[in-house]
């Protein structure tokens, strides 16, 4: 369904960005080793000097990103396997019917999604990467993977609650190893012949940072995703205090007015709805491996060759016409008229396709009397049996 990847009959699913997913996956492995093998050493040893401001904080601050870390690889997996709200297509050459009795149209009504052949629900967007459309569509994240909407939205936010507590903890803990480093630093140098110069603190500081490189490079990339995280964080706390989402917000479809947003409550309210509201009933099919069967006893199959847009292969329309009129008519059938029936149809079929490929691999030739005569003789004969039957 779209561009989505379906496991364990349907129970499972990614996104369109599944690489993505792994790449956020690796990022966040990759921080919880440097973490455990470049700043928790150091902290563990300025406990043993007794440097830390606040005796145990070493081991509190890793405790409480084991725990962030923890936590937020598993709202990242939930909020990507989960549906976010898909609306099934409707594969069909017969266009949707318009729903009855609610608004069509503008910012907060049913449109018309030509690619799923449905009729959305208002605040619902057809995602051009996944290929559906969403129920209260909020944006699509590649970092996710998969578009955040209706039903996993506050797995997202949970996500970014504890990713950007992960971000600034590990940022604390480089900036007081740096700090510590800075403060052990001294003030003054020797120089070869045994005398002594006071150094600015400017050049303490770089040689602090140049002790502890690595901390210093690790502390400086978690500071900057720190701050787009906890931005992107605020900017959801924002969102769901006024009943918004990111694409309305965006589009500015609730802009100066002009449009009442009737799904505002108030802000407590409105948090509470998003926190305790319960989670609503994925559309899709419960088992995603089931097959659809047609039924050709009572509907048979068509030969579609492209002779007649309408109903396909002429011959084989007119060979079940002469069966319905035999079994109509009589209740007994002419075996000889039959099969001579399929005969013809075959023949003509064989014709069809000889001509077809000869058309391609030569010119086009005029065709002669004495084929033009064939060609009527059998389409008289075959229309001569129909009659004659019926």
């Amino acid at each position: 369904m779209g561009n989505h990847a379906f496991a364990c009959g349907g129970k499972l699913m990614l996104g369109s960005d599944a690489p993505s997913l792994v790449f956020t996956n690796l990022l966040i492995a990759l921080g919880y080793v440097l973490h455990f093998c470049i700043v928790l050493p150091r902290l563990t040893h300025m406990e043993e000097l007794g440097h830390n401001v606040v005796p145990g904080s070493g081991w509190l601050m890793t405790i409480l990103q084991i725990s962030a870390r923890s936590l937020s690889v598993i709202m990242l997996w939930v909020s990507a396997l989960m549906d976010p709200g898909i609306l099934p297509p409707v594969s069909s050459p017969v266009k949707a019917p318009v729903p009855e009795g609610v608004p069509l149209g503008g910012p907060l009504g049913y449109r018309y999604c030509s690619t799923c052949n449905i009729f959305r629900p208002p605040r619902s967007k057809h995602c051009n990467s996944c290929n559906v459309c969403v129920s209260k569509f909020d944006h699509h994240c590649p970092w996710v993977g998969n578009c955040i909407g209706e039903r996993n939205h506050r797995f997202f936010f949970i996500f970014l609650v504890c990713i950007s507590a992960m971000t600034i903890l590990t940022t604390i803990c480089a900036f007081e190893v740096l700090v510590d480093s800075f403060q052990n630093t001294s003030q003054s140098v020797t120089n070869n012949d045994g005398t002594t110069i006071n150094i600015s603190n400017m050049q303490r500081l770089w040689k602090a940072i140049l002790s502890v490189k690595l901390t210093f490079l690790f502390g400086s990339f978690t500071l900057l995703c720190a701050w787009s995280l906890t931005s992107l964080l605020c900017f959801h706390g924002m969102i769901i205090s006024v009943a918004q989402t990111t694409n309305e917000r965006v589009r500015g479809v609730y802009r100066f007015g002009q449009v009442e947003n009737n799904a505002d409550e108030g802000c407590c309210h409105n948090w509470y709805i998003a926190a305790c509201k319960p989670c609503p009933v994925s559309r899709l099919p419960i088992d995603m491996s089931s097959q659809v069967i047609t039924d050709y006893e009572t509907r048979p199959e068509m030969v579609w060759n492209d002779d007649n847009e309408e109903g396909g292969d002429v011959s084989s329309r007119k060979l079940e016409a002469a069966k319905a009129s035999v079994s109509a008519g009589t209740g007994k059938s002419d075996d000889n008229n039959i099969n001579r029936s399929e005969e013809l149809c075959i023949a003509g079929s064989k014709d069809n396709s000889s001509s077809k490929n000869d058309s391609m691999s030569s010119p086009i030739e005029t065709p002669t009397n004495g084929e033009k005569a064939g060609v009527t003789r059998k389409n008289k004969e075959l229309e001569k049996i129909v009659e004659d039957q019926v």
